[in-house]
């Protein structure tokens, strides 16, 4: 299981929510993450104005990182970086679709892992297995509602 940057963002916050937590320690193996999420919620600390507000914000994060995913952050590598060539042959003229999803997906696809995120529908399109911890779907799903550990089919892209 890959925890993907909204899900870290949602664990960042300063009232957990208990749907995130009881997801966390109902995993079987812990859950990793990706070099590409840890760079993108860094670059987003970074934009922040107030210089306590972003040291707050880096420590939470470092605290995740250190307990939360020691040793389990997957990196953007030769083998993703060739899923992620085939996904933008495919996809990459969709104006509505990001570089940073499609490498989050090219990691996933790679390592054969479901997807922990909020944003379903994106990744579907992709082909990535993905759940959403806190059980709902968003708008644009016709307001199905999913169960946290329910994974959904994979898509042929």
């Amino acid at each position: 299981m890959i925890v993907d940057t909204d899900i870290l963002i949602e664990m960042m916050r300063s009232q957990l929510d208990y749907r995130i937590e009881r997801w966390m320690n109902e995993q079987p193996i812990q859950p990793s993450t990706t070099a590409v999420a840890v760079a993108e919620i860094l670059a987003g600390v970074e934009l922040i104005d107030e210089k306590i507000r972003r040291a707050t914000v880096q420590r939470i994060f470092r605290r995740i990182r250190e307990e939360d995913f020691a040793y389990r952050v997957i990196p953007f590598d030769e083998d993703a970086a060739d899923v992620f060539g085939h996904l933008m042959m495919a996809y990459g003229q969709q104006g509505d679709l990001h570089v940073i999803d499609m490498q989050v997906a090219a990691i996933a696809l790679h390592k054969r892992e479901t997807l922990a995120t909020r944003r379903c529908e994106v990744f579907e399109r992709l082909g990535v297995d993905v759940c959403n911890p806190l059980g709902v779907r968003r708008a644009g799903t016709n307001g199905r509602r999913q169960e946290p550990d329910e994974k959904f089919v994979r898509l042929e892209g």
